[in-house]
């Protein structure tokens, strides 16, 4: 048996289920490259993770942005040449997510050398605590049903900062722009949705910095790799699909607070392992 196929198999899944829970991915990548001699930075491997992240996510959500191009293209039209008027609540959608893109750019170009200098244990662990602190914080505040009709710009360059946290290792882009949104009051569904439309500039962006990456690495990628990169992306697809299930049933039947305790488990393990080495 190919226990690499095993290893990348196994990763991609890790990884999938990272990027669209509320989880820090790049904290649980370091640490199972730390433990494992796997080498989860690199670019290649990143970016067929990303990559498929991408693709989930965008399956997902395909009518939900198909909906939202076309409400868009309807209310570039001048008013006196429609034949309908837009939908409202998809227009203001697309605003809110338009309003946090360059907090999400200046986080992307950021991506890089915030690993470079936080992903080491001490670090994970005051930050993997700090980071489920966020997510624990909304329990604490009165909930609302707020959507796009009641959020401002202001509001969505607030959500673009805190989706942007997550280049920051042991804060998670999803659970952070989550935990923003009910803090001021979002609906938890919608919130949820556009958290993970969010998402999808993000990893784009990622999947740029990524190949950049790896051009300038020179890596080479053989026939064998090609094969391990695949598996490893066909895991993360799944992986995301699996993620974006499990948090689509909390919208409704739960909440996200529970992930803080999944951080500070991983915070007094990161320490834990920092005491022994």
């Amino acid at each position: 048996m190919d226990w690499n196929i095993l290893y990348y198999l196994l990763y991609g899944l890790a990884a999938g289920l990272g990027e669209l829970l509320p989880v820090s991915a790049d904290a649980n990548g370091y640490l199972i490259g730390l433990m494992t001699q796997f080498d989860t930075v690199n670019p290649a491997l990143r970016l067929s993770i990303h990559f498929a992240c991408l693709l989930a996510v965008f399956l997902g959500y395909n009518r939900r942005i198909g909906h939202i191009r076309r409400e868009m293209r309807i209310a570039r039209i001048p008013q006196q040449k429609r034949k309908r008027q837009p939908d409202l609540t998809a227009v203001l959608d697309a605003k809110v997510i338009q309003a946090g893109l360059v907090p999400m750019v200046i986080g992307i170009v950021l991506s890089t050398a915030a690993y470079q200098r936080l992903a080491a244990l001490p670090w994970l662990c005051l930050l993997l605590l700090a980071g489920g602190i966020l997510l624990y914080l909304p329990q604490y505040l009165p909930g609302a049903n707020k959507d796009s009709r009641s959020l401002s710009r202001k509001d969505g360059l607030i959500l673009g900062f805190s989706a942007a946290l997550g280049v920051v290792p042991g804060f998670s882009r999803l659970g952070s722009m989550i935990s923003v949104g009910l803090m001021k009051g979002c609906e938890r569904s919608y919130i949820l949705d556009m958290a993970m439309l969010a998402s999808l500039p993000i990893l784009l962006g990622l999947m740029v910095v990524d190949g950049i990456a790896w051009a300038m690495s020179g890596l080479v990628i053989s026939g064998v790799a090609w094969i391990y990169l695949l598996t490893a992306s066909a895991a993360a697809f799944g992986g995301a699909w699996l993620g974006m299930v499990i948090m689509r049933f909390l919208s409704v039947k739960s909440n996200f607070y529970g992930f803080a305790y999944f951080n500070w488990g991983l915070a007094l393990f990161s320490f834990l392992v920092y005491l022994m080495i």
